[in-house]
């Protein structure tokens, strides 16, 4: 049997030495029986599932909750209110083991658009359930799953990653199981991948083929021209005219010599005067 996992028990009842026929199994006895459990020793509760189900030849089953099966050694003690009728366990007493990839499971107290508070005995620690995933298997919300971020232990308030689509309350049944995942986060912004893009070193553009690749040679072509051709052509373009001023609109103001490169130019004056097409 699991240990805080919602399963089944069997039990067997059959008549007694002062019954009809002993040993032979009693069948249609299903509302005279009961059951109490026993978690490590303690004192015995009555299991929530008052009466079993009768399967056949004397076999009958109990529903029995996770809250009930919450210990590392169970006892269940079945009895049938007819006389001359034993009831007994199949088996009477077990050792748990942890369940099948699963932390916690139970009914909801209640839901919020980016949380789910867990039942009353879900743990007390601290982000126990987180990097978990919660799946709503009943009740409202059924069918959805979501990555745990974080889980008060006090409060039983596990916040999910992202939102749910239609948020839980106290009628949904889930499950909490691990998850590979560690230290889950909220998916990156669309400004955290640009800056992870453009904060790259270039260096880890070299697979050839690529687009990275591309843009790497590009602009190492364009920056090694503009190092070697552009700088000299600007600043032989500087030196021929950081003399020059302008001191009106559409007019130079500068002692030119020679007016060089059409025929419709034409100029006279002396320094200083203005030039101007004709």
């Amino acid at each position: 049997m699991y240990r805080n996992l919602a399963q089944k028990w069997v039990v067997f009842a059959f008549e007694d030495e002062g019954g009809t026929n002993p040993g032979d199994p009693v069948t249609g006895d299903a509302a005279n029986i009961t059951a109490n459990v026993r978690i490590d020793g303690g004192a015995a509760n009555a299991v929530d599932d008052t009466n079993p189900t009768e399967l056949e030849d004397g076999y009958y089953i109990f529903d029995i909750t996770a809250a009930e099966c919450d210990g590392a050694h169970i006892l269940i003690a079945p009895a049938s209110s007819t006389a001359n009728v034993l009831v007994i366990g199949v088996p009477g007493a077990v050792w748990t083991r942890s369940g099948p990839l699963i932390l916690d499971q139970g009914t909801a107290q209640a839901g919020a658009a980016t949380t789910i508070t867990l039942r009353a005995g879900a743990s007390a620690t601290d982000d126990l359930y987180e990097g978990g995933v919660v799946h709503i298997k009943a009740g409202t919300g059924a069918g959805q799953s979501r990555a745990v971020d974080s889980y008060v232990g006090s409060t039983k308030i596990a916040t999910i990653i992202g939102t749910w689509n239609t948020n839980p309350d106290s009628t949904s049944v889930y499950e909490i199981y691990p998850d590979a995942i560690t230290g889950i986060t909220d998916p990156p912004s669309a400004a955290e991948l640009a800056d992870a893009v453009w904060d790259e070193d270039t260096s880890g553009h070299t697979t050839g083929g690529t687009f990275g690749e591309q843009c790497k040679v590009d602009i190492d072509a364009i920056l090694e021209d503009t190092d070697t051709t552009l700088d000299a052509l600007i600043d032989a373009i500087k030196a021929k005219t950081d003399q020059l001023n302008f001191g009106a609109t559409n007019a130079v103001d500068a002692n030119i010599t020679n007016v060089a490169g059409g025929s419709d130019i034409t100029a006279s004056g002396t320094g200083g005067q203005e030039y101007g097409e004709s």
